[in-house]
């Protein structure tokens, strides 16, 4: 064999050696980074769990934020509509006869439809109680139109003593401003800011709520 042969075998030797040792020299160095990784991950694992966790609960939070900023349906629109032609028709008297003028009332106004016998409705009053006291009655109107039919005075009475209400009562009356807005169950509450519909709540809120109370501020501005 030529010499040229001998040093072109030889160098083919040595490139397959150092391929062979190239490539164990990269597994093992990948096992290692593996097995750091792995180690490292074990250490965070609590956190990682944790941010997991916190992720779940907030994002369904999250997500009602988003439905609750998104434009209103066509349908809803009519009932905003509705609602805030009607705000300006009320003319009541309330439970100890002060005049309720719709058109009059303040910048930030809350129509809450409730009714004695009616324990969700109930459940809100201490809130409700408290925001009242947290804010202006030059700012913040809250009427209560009551839906007791029978033993209005009676009934009314009760609930004002027992709650300690200092807001607006108007009651059941004739019933015309719970035809006129088409109130089919209760509790409801539909709060408007300067003659518009903000928000309309189906069901108990709890009024008193630092959510609930820094969205007024912001409705007054």
């Amino acid at each position: 064999m030529s010499d040229h042969v001998r040093r072109k075998t030889s160098g083919q030797i040595r490139s397959c050696r150092s391929f062979r040792d190239f490539l164990i020299y990269s597994l093992s160095n990948s096992s290692i980074l593996v097995a750091g990784t792995l180690i490292t991950m074990k250490k965070y694992l609590p956190w990682i769990t944790v941010l997991v966790l916190l992720s779940v609960i907030l994002l369904p939070q999250y997500s009602n934020v988003f439905k609750s900023i998104a434009k209103p349906s066509k349908t809803e629109q009519k009932i905003n509509s509705l609602y805030e032609n009607k705000l300006k028709t009320i003319n009541a008297k309330t439970f100890d006869g002060k005049d309720i003028d719709g058109k009059k009332l303040q910048n930030v106004v809350i129509l809450n439809f409730w009714a004695s016998w009616c324990q969700p409705c109930l459940e809100e009053f201490p809130s409700l109680v408290e925001l009242r006291k947290s804010f202006k009655n030059e700012d913040l109107s809250i009427v209560a139109i009551s839906s007791d039919k029978e033993d209005s005075e009676k009934e009314l009475k009760k609930v004002i003593k027992k709650f300690g209400l200092n807001f607006d009562i108007i009651p059941f009356s004739d019933g015309k401003i719970i035809d006129e807005f088409m109130i089919q169950a209760i509790p409801i509450t539909i709060v408007f800011a300067k003659g518009k519909v903000q928000k309309v709540y189906n069901g108990g809120v709890d009024f008193n709520s630092e959510e609930f109370k820094e969205q007024i501020k912001a409705w007054l501005k």
